[in-house]
């Protein structure tokens, strides 16, 4: 006669001691998770941008990023070592905004701007999971109806050619540059699928009337 054995599954055991421990344990876990004042572990507003086909030009050589968002949001990037702490310093000058020297390393380790520049030493000072919920988009005026997004694409063409904006944003008269040869530096737009082309041109009108021609969009390769 043939036999079947059957073996029961293994359960689990801990002692209460264990427990206990794997509790505390835990715990202090999430609390240094939760209260941890390092950088924000995200390298990118979500923005899910359009594909393009292997026609599109690729390996743009650009230094500052306007990501717009499906909730018509504003954030800015650049793709240069330090050149966003540099950038928000300059315009937080402007603002007679002060960092702390903790701030100003934080400041270069951000990977984006998404709040008003004037609230960023309060923002700075909050742990990371507090400051998820605060990245509103920089808005686009002040109240003395100047445009803090104009402020910041400014200031990042003055960082990065130390020029003044005369100098940069135009070629000097009877000057001409042929296309792919200018050094200025480029601004991108990181658009969302999902905002109108209506949108998106309206925002190149917009960089185009403070006089930056070298304007590029950011798609990604089917």
């Amino acid at each position: 006669m043939r036999t079947t054995s059957y073996s029961l599954p293994r359960v689990l055991t801990l002692e209460f001691g264990s427990v206990i421990f794997f509790g505390v344990w835990l715990m202090v876990v999430l609390f240094y998770v939760l209260t941890s004042t390092g950088p924000s572990p995200i390298a990118a507003p979500y923005v899910n941008t359009p594909t393009c086909s292997n026609n599109c030009s690729k390996g743009l050589e650009y230094a500052i990023i306007v990501h717009l968002d499906a909730q018509d949001r504003f954030h800015l990037s650049a793709n240069q070592p330090h050149l966003l702490g540099a950038i928000i310093q300059r315009v937080a000058k402007q603002h007679n905004v002060l960092f702390t020297p903790q701030q100003e390393e934080q400041l270069e380790q951000l990977p984006f701007l998404s709040q008003d520049v004037r609230q960023l030493p309060k923002w700075l000072d909050m742990p990371p999971a507090r400051r998820q919920l605060q990245l509103n988009g920089i808005p686009l005026t002040l109240e003395n109806d100047s445009g803090l997004l104009t402020e910041l694409l400014l200031a990042g063409l003055q960082e990065v050619q130390n020029q003044s904006p005369a100098n940069i944003l135009s070629p000097p008269p009877n000057q001409g540059v042929e296309p792919g040869n200018d050094t200025g530096c480029a601004i991108a737009i990181r658009a969302d699928k999902t905002v109108s082309s209506h949108r998106v041109m309206a925002l190149i009108h917009q960089f185009e009337e403070m006089g930056i021609r070298r304007i590029k969009l950011v798609t990604e390769m089917e």
